[in-house]
This record gives C-alpha cells, structure tokens and sequence, in this order.
C-alpha cells in the first residue's frame, strides 16, 4: 500500500497497489456499492444526505449503448435545500441519478489502480493519484474510470 494525503481534504488516504504478477478475485463494485450511504454518515444541521434516484435498468438501458444515467462528484452527500433543488435540475425523465462523495471516488480509483486482474487501468496511475492536489483533477480521473467501467 502506498499512504498519500489529499491537500483537498487534508485527510490520509491510502492507496493499493499491486505487482503485474499477482493476480486477485475483485470484482467491480456496482453502482449501489460505490454510492451507498453508511449508517454512520451524519450531515451537519441545516444540511441532508442527498439520496440516489436509481430507476430499474428496463428504463435506463434498454436497447441503449448509453445508458440513461447521470452521475454528480461532490466532497460530500451532505446537501443544503438549494443545493439539492440544484442538484436535481439534472434529474432527467428516466434517467437514474447517482451522488458520488469523496469515499466513493476514492473506492473507484481504488478499483482502476488494482482491478479483478491486478492491473492498473492506466499504467503508473497509483503513482499519478498520489501527486494529484487539485480536487478537479481527482473528479477528471475519476469521470475517466466511470466512462471505462460502467
């Protein structure tokens, strides 16, 4: 493992890593798995946990190369009232809509640096995350892994 320290946060993060030669039996997590809600996750007052709008896959991929599904990156689901009325402009007819908070990002890019295979989506990129200051930067990774993966 290699330990970093996100400059955005100012929080530890860790970082697997995996030889070339090893291989492993992880799977892709589903969307469900990477956007869940912990039952600890406490938001602030004045501020709500904003909940995924997850339609069946009979709506959102039917006879679809690309499927109805919108996907949102923020530090945390933790919303005000107006964040959320903004957040739900991109709430299109049947299209789910998914939160990604920083936990679940890192939870992808945890995934892309050591898949089921134990390779790395782009070589190097474990290195590459470490150095990475800007939060922007991190969301760029992070929308390349979703566009790959799902």
């Amino acid at each position: 493992e290699l330990k970093g320290h996100d400059s955005v946060l100012k929080t530890p993060t860790t970082v697997s890593t995996v030889s070339t030669t090893t291989r492993t039996t992880r799977r892709l997590p589903t969307l469900e798995e990477l956007t869940s809600i912990p039952a600890s996750y406490d938001c602030p007052e004045g501020y709500e946990e904003f909940e995924n709008i997850v339609l069946p896959q009979s709506v959102t991929h039917a006879n679809r190369k690309i499927p109805k599904v919108v996907h949102i990156t923020a530090k945390t689901r933790c919303v005000s009232e107006t964040v959320k009325n903004h957040i739900l402009k991109w709430k299109f007819p049947d299209h789910s809509l998914y939160i990604h908070d920083n936990a679940a990002v890192y939870r992808l890019l945890d995934y892309a640096i050591n898949d089921r295979f134990g390779n790395e989506l782009v070589q190097n990129i474990s290195k590459s995350v470490l150095c990475m200051s800007s939060g922007a930067t991190l969301a760029d990774i992070w929308r390349y892994a979703m566009l790959y993966y799902y």
